[in-house]
């Protein structure tokens, strides 16, 4: 069942950033080793790298620290932005 709790569905709702060009890598094994286990993803024995990257992703675009050139400003997705607090006097 596809949905928010799923990885492959998160994986996806942040896969834009990649597309963007928004992530960069050292030059490190370790990098290599990330960049690979997301590559195969969703045909990995293990995925903890991926689901972090998913994570690490979707933070910063919640908090707005990544923008994408296809944002538009004003219309995001309530996905991405946290609700304002209201009043609780109205």
């Amino acid at each position: 069942k596809a949905g928010p709790e799923d990885l492959a569905y998160r994986a996806h709702m942040v896969s834009g950033i990649l597309r963007a060009g928004r992530i960069w890598y050292v030059s490190r094994d370790w990098a290599f080793d990330v960049i690979s286990q997301c590559a195969k993803f969703p045909l990995v024995e293990h995925d903890d790298l991926v689901a972090t990257c998913v994570i690490a992703w979707a933070f910063m675009r919640r908090m707005g620290d990544m923008e994408l050139p296809d944002d538009e400003k004003g219309n995001e997705l309530s996905l991405w932005t946290r609700p304002k607090p209201k009043s609780p006097y109205g």
